[in-house]
Formats: C-alpha cells, sequence, structure tokens
C-alpha cells in the first residue's frame, strides 16, 4: 500500500503534539511494510521548521547544522518523495474542491505517486475530493484503527 503524508504528519510527530503516539505507530509499522510518501515541497517546509525548532532550542552552527541534517536524513531514509509536475501544479491550481491551494498540490503529489491512502490531521481540508474513491483520506488515528489496532506496539 502507498501512503502520502501531509505535511501536517510529520509536523505532528516532530512537535510531539496531540496525535504523536498514533503518528509514531505508522512510521514505526507501516514504514516496514508500506510505502510511505512526502512531497517535495512538504520536504522543504519540515527543513524550515526543524531548523526554526532547533533555532528556538538555542542550538547554533556548527551543532544545529549536524543535528538537522541528522533529522532531515532519517525522514529521506523513511519517505519517499513525490512532487507534482507543472501539470499537476496546474491542476491543484485550478481545482475548485480546494480553499486552500497548498492542500491541493498536496493531493496532486499523492495522485503523481499512486497513492492509496492520503494521511493528513485535516480531512476537511480535503472534503471536496474525499469521496472520489481515488486516494482515500484518513486521519491518523482513523488510520491505526483500522489497519494496525491489531499490531503489537
Amino acid at each position: 500500500m502507498k501512503i502520502f503524508c501531509d505535511t501536517n504528519i510529520i509536523t505532528e510527530y516532530l512537535e510531539k503534539r496531540l496525535l504523536f503516539d498514533a503518528v509514531a505507530k505508522i512510521l514505526t509499522l507501516a514504514s516496514t511494510s508500506h510505502s510511505l510518501f512526502l512531497s517535495e515541497g512538504g520536504f522543504y517546509t519540515i527543513t524550515f521548521l526543524v531548523d526554526k525548532q532547533l533555532r528556538r532550542m538555542s542550538i547554533y552552527n556548527p551543532e544545529r547544522l549536524v543535528q538537522e541534517r541528522k533529522i532531515l536524513l532519517r525522514i529521506l531514509d523513511t519517505f519517499q518523495i513525490s512532487s507534482a509536475s507543472r501539470f499537476g501544479l496546474k491542476q491543484g491550481v485550478e481545482d475548485e474542491n480546494f480553499r486552500d491551494l497548498e492542500d491541493s498540490y498536496q493531493y496532486q503529489a499523492a495522485i503523481n505517486c499512486g497513492a492509496d491512502i492520503l494521511l493528513t490531521i485535516n480531512v476537511k481540508d480535503f472534503v471536496g475530493v474525499s469521496d472520489n474513491k481515488r486516494i482515500k483520506i484518513m486521519t491518523p488515528q482513523s488510520f491505526v484503527d483500522e489497519f494496525l489496532s491489531n499490531t503489537p506496539s
């Protein structure tokens, strides 16, 4: 199964937010038996957020860059990167199902990699496409409940 993760999934994990446990379980268990994808644009955003978090923790160069590279390489070891082509981006701009174009680009990147599931914290952002049967839109917890609930932690 191909699982595309919206940028907010990784943010949830890195910042240890409310759904951290569900996301951690997905990253641990799903990554061994499924293909995980992240958008190229999402990776840029994550790079910015990791750098910002390390600065907030008063970690400065050269140590900050060492830690940042370590974190980002771990992400690249876990995820395949998907991008939306020029055509996909144009589709995203024109798709009136979305109120937020960034979500539309994420959706196009998910289509481009052939994702079966798009994981997001904000399912409501994908409501216009959630019933199209092309890609199943799920929260981390609904994914855990449906696919990983019988898997030992």
